[in-house]
């Protein structure tokens, strides 16, 4: 849904749902290899703490100009009808539906009980 006074960065698409936001990031997270020293629980928190860190060290990089910024949206020429993610031109996959079809297939499913208005503390993979 549309807020008051905002706009969507590339018109021309759907707006990316929550869910396939986190998606997004869960695919990306696990193609990274990090050392695992912070968080003892499991992978995915282990990824989630490095990701923040980056994240964080984001908010000091000066602000990209528009032409740069123009530049790495035009990358994305497409829109993925079943997840509403935005693909780079030469994606064959979505890695948003492939990640989520792997967590569905896996056994144990998180990622049944997703919601895709409001991320929130109960939200699951």
């Amino acid at each position: 849904s549309m807020s008051q006074g905002s706009r969507l960065m590339c018109p021309e698409f759907l707006e990316s749902t929550v869910r396939a936001r986190l998606m997004s990031l869960v695919s990306l997270m696990f193609s990274w290899n990090v050392r695992a020293r912070r968080v003892k629980c499991c992978e995915f928190h282990e990824l989630v703490k490095d990701a923040l860190g980056l994240v964080c060290s984001m908010g000091s990089i000066p602000c990209l100009d528009e032409e740069s910024s123009q530049a790495l949206r035009k990358r994305c020429a497409q829109q993925c009808p079943d997840c509403s993610i935005l693909l780079l031109d030469e994606t064959e996959r979505c890695h948003v539906c492939a990640t989520m079809y792997a967590l569905a297939h896996k056994g144990g499913s998180p990622g049944a009980d997703y919601s895709d208005s409001r991320p929130s503390a109960k939200t699951t993979l």
